[in-house]
């Protein structure tokens, strides 16, 4: 049973905003750690970066020892002690220590999470104490140097030997004789005294906040003014989503200010009424353009923050793979909203993983077919428009399309004949169907069949479209294509038969004006053909509302090429009306789950009108359409 008095401190209404700081602060911390530990891996003479590590361990430690995180500190104390001997050139950087260091890494981030979550540390350590403690006694003899023989020994544990049951069978070692450490080798450290008291007493808030407030006192008047890191604000997102209400609101009026001013100015031209209500429009808008800008770009968050992952998760997998990847990360800069950077980290976990599993040759392939020893995997984003394109890209084997149309006949999906009529493209969309794979056997990384299923799943839920790209020999590329925000965006005002709708601009590829003429039909279904590649038409009255379509016979037709996911649809329309910036309203409870349609907005007219869910739209005509 935990003291009941011990995790006093984290549910102390009085603490709660110091305690927040501490998590907010100490997650930020490992998301750079992780990122520097796979640098120090292979720049482990770096003194500078071993500083760095060192100083983010020990900062941990020393802020979870202020608020009487006992295991915490345990962990972290540990890792710093380790980390000050590498500095101190006692003992030398090895793959096996390097290990100890990750998985003590995960121990951290899992006693942070149960901080952050339960409110207590009811988190097992003591494996990761012993395996520390044995790892680093076997790297040191009794006057501290590293003993050559421990370290060739330890080197050839592989990653299953760092278990917990494999790790208790290593020598013992007494815990309290391996580790003496040295406070004085830090550059700041917290009160001992007060650490002591904490756990004899309990916590004595007032002096922990006396504590802190002396130091941030002390900060203040070394420097002379805040640092920059104190002229920061941390603001909760549900602030920012009100105001982002706010200033959706705010479009709206804009548009409609924009359609009186249009009326009025028509019906009273060359008047200084009209005049001034124009010059007035004129600021408003621009301003509310500046606003709207400057609120977007609070809820903007660097794609590195999702980049950052995977140095780690590559060199796991390469491990587990046996395999050689280097990752080349371009365009952690790129930002996009908040809300798409947690949505995206999945759908690029998969890619990744599917690059090394499938994609990339082991090393002695490689050399067979003149490559290079080791695969590179490229993740890059960059803006263009108002989309962001995310490439996962290797330079592995490629897809092989005979082997895609072979074991999609194997499972059912399609015919051979069939088989025969698709396009290369379409043969590589093969691969998000659900429960297609080309594993051969299930392992732990892949040959469920979910893991592109998955991409393609959520990739959609974020009206965002996948393309693949990919030669046999030289490599593939997953091409993701996103909007930057969810909130407000650019949509094309259509026409249909009966009434106008919105097509957001970021699932639309292109439009078209077609001769009637290339319009065919192939199985009672109307198709037309763009650059060699045939695409479905969707009549959105006929085939989704179920009425009567009354399309005007003129002789061309307005087709608007939208992509879901893999896929390309056309949908026909009477007129195209325009591009305009929209802001999507909820239908409310009573109508929120219309088929096929994401939300409403208000014109400036003052006329609801409905903003088409075109992923979900066209996947009930899906099936229909592939017949």
């Amino acid at each position: 049973m935990e003291n009941n008095n011990k995790y006093s401190l984290l549910i102390d209404p009085e603490m709660v905003e110091i305690v927040d700081s501490f998590l907010i602060e100490t997650n930020e911390i490992l998301e750079k750690l992780n990122s520097d530990l796979i640098l120090l891996e292979t720049m482990s003479e770096d003194d500078e970066l071993l500083n760095q590590v060192f100083r983010a361990f020990h900062t941990i430690k020393g802020t979870s020892g202020f608020l009487g995180l006992e295991k915490l500190t345990k962990v972290t104390h540990r890792c710093e002690d380790i980390l000050n001997k590498l500095r101190k050139g006692e003992i030398k950087l090895n793959s096996t220590l390097m290990d100890m260091i990750f998985l003590s890494s995960d121990k951290i981030k899992e006693l942070v999470d149960s901080i952050e979550k339960e409110k207590n540390e009811n988190v097992e350590i003591e494996s990761t104490l012993i395996a520390l403690s044995n790892v680093l006694g076997n790297m040191t003899s009794e006057d501290g140097k590293q003993k050559d023989v421990f370290v060739k020994k330890i080197d050839h544990l592989d990653a299953e030997s760092l278990s917990v049951e494999n790790l208790n069978n290593l020598p013992d070692i007494n815990l309290e004789q391996n580790f003496v450490i040295d406070d004085n080798t830090f550059e700041e450290d917290y009160d001992e005294n007060l650490i002591d008291g904490n756990k004899e007493s309990g916590v004595n808030t007032e002096a922990l906040k006396k504590s802190e407030n002396e130091r941030t006192e002390a900060r203040y008047l070394s420097s002379g003014k805040l640092k920059k890191e104190d002229a920061n604000i941390r603001v909760e997102v549900e602030r920012l989503d009100e105001l982002l209400n706010i200033v959706s609101e705010l479009v709206l009026g804009r548009n409609q200010l924009i359609q009186v001013n249009s009326r009025l100015a028509l019906e009273n031209e060359g008047s200084e009424m009209a005049h001034e209500l124009s010059e007035a429009t004129k600021q408003i808008d621009l301003m509310t353009n500046e606003l709207q800008l400057v609120v977007m770009k609070t809820r903007m968050v660097k794609i590195g923050k999702v980049f950052n992952r995977f140095p780690r998760l590559v060199r796991d997998l390469s491990k587990e793979l046996n395999k050689e990847v280097n990752l080349v990360i371009v365009g952690e800069d790129t930002e996009l909203d908040k809300t798409l950077i947690e949505e995206i980290n999945d759908p690029l976990v998969h890619l990744v993983r599917n690059s090394i599993d499938h994609g990339i040759e082991a090393a002695e392939i490689r050399k067979q077919q003149g490559k290079n020893d080791k695969g590179t995997l490229i993740l890059s984003a960059r803006h263009e428009g108002n989309n962001v394109f995310i490439t996962v890209e290797d330079d592995g084997k490629g897809i092989n399309p005979d082997i895609i149309k072979k074991k999609a006949i194997e499972k059912g999906i399609i015919t051979e004949q069939k088989a025969d009529e698709l396009s290369l493209s379409d043969v590589y969309n093969l691969i998000f169907l659900p429960g297609f794979s080309t594993a051969d056997s299930v392992t732990n990384v892949s040959g469920r069949g979910v893991g592109m299923d998955v991409v393609k799943t959520n990739v959609s839920k974020l009206r965002g479209i996948i393309n693949v790209e990919s030669s046999l020999g030289t490599g593939t590329k997953m091409i993701i294509k996103l909007p930057l925000t969810l909130a407000i965006i650019s949509g094309m005002v259509v026409e249909l038969s009966r009434e106008q709708v919105i097509i957001p601009l970021s699932s639309v590829v292109e439009v078209l004006r077609v001769h009637t003429e290339d319009i065919y039909t192939i199985n009672t279904k109307e198709v037309i053909k763009v650059r060699e590649r045939v695409i479905p038409l969707v009549d959105i009255d006929q085939d989704i509302f179920g009425t009567v379509s009354s399309q005007k016979s003129n002789v061309f037709q307005f087709i608007v090429v939208v992509g879901v996911a893999e896929k390309q649809y056309g949908i026909k329309v009477n007129r195209m009306i325009g591009q305009q910036e929209v802001v999507i309203k909820s239908l409310g409870n009573y109508l929120k789950k219309v088929e096929g349609i994401a939300g409403s907005t208000i014109m400036g007219d003052g006329k609801v009108i409905m903003i088409l869910d075109i992923a979900e739209l066209l996947n009930s005509v899906r099936n229909n359409v592939q017949r």
